[in-house]
Formats: structure tokens, C-alpha cells, sequence
């Protein structure tokens, strides 16, 4: 999805609908800025999107490592360092897994949107930015 906003701010504000082209999103901002802010020179639009946060196996398998050192000291040491690549990754994708029917479930999904690929449209015309 995506949307307009004021040219270069760092924060972004849902000013209307999302729209599901780039190119929608322009002819609405183009709208919008002449009727609401006929002074501006440009806006930007930008992808609009949730964002998905995953836990990440070797920073699981570290912290297992760390804790059980700190409990047994030397006799802890070693242990997990066989660990394969393969088997990190088979966690890292078992815990998300877990982790996505958690949030879904206790209704902890995030609940606000980040915004890429930022460009400047200008409102004058035949003016490329």
C-alpha cells in the first residue's frame, strides 16, 4: 500500500486512505497539496507497510550459551558450539513460527506501519525533483 506526505518530514501521518499503487498515492497527494497547502512545492510518497519482527536463532543459542555459563561456570563451556547452521536456522524458523501465532492470538500485532521507498514528487509542473 501507499501514501503522500509532506515533503521531508521524518515522521509520517496517515493523511487519507492507502492506496495500492504508487501512482494512485501521487494523484491523490497531487490533489491534496494543491487544496490543502497550495504554497508547497513537492511531497513525498512512500510504500506503506506492517512490519514483521522475527526471533533470530544464533541470538537465542548465544543467550542459552551465556546463561548456562553464568550458572555452571566452566562446566557449561562448549556447550551449544556444535550447533550447524541448519539446525539454527530450523529454531530461528520453529520460534517464529510460535511467535507469529502468539502475537495473532493475544491480538499484539503491531498496530502501527513504517514507510520505504520515499520519493519527491513536485507539484510544479513539467519540474522533475
Amino acid at each position: 500500500m501507499w501514501n503522500f506526505n509532506r515533503y521531508n518530514l521524518e515522521n509520517w501521518s496517515i493523511q487519507s486512505d492507502l492506496f495500492p499503487t504508487k501512482e494512485d498515492a501521487i494523484e491523490a497527494g497531487k490533489v491534496f497539496f494543491r487544496e490543502e497547502y497550495p504554497d508547497e512545492k513537492c511531497f513525498d510518497v512512500g510504500e506503506v507497510y506492517t512490519p514483521v519482527y522475527q526471533i533470530y536463532g544464533d541470538e537465542v543459542i548465544e543467550r542459552l550459551a551465556e546463561l548456562a555459563y553464568e550458572e555452571a561456570c566452566d562446566f557449561a563451556e562448549g556447550w551449544l558450539d556444535g550447533v550447524t547452521k541448519a539446525e539454527e536456522l530450523e529454531l530461528q524458523a520453529r520460534l517464529n513460527v510460535v511467535l507469529q501465532k502468539w502475537l495473532e492470538e493475544t491480538h499484539n500485532e503491531p498496530t502501527f506501519h513504517l514507510v520505504r521507498n520515499i520519493e519527491t514528487v513536485s507539484l510544479e509542473e513539467g519540474e522533475k525533483i
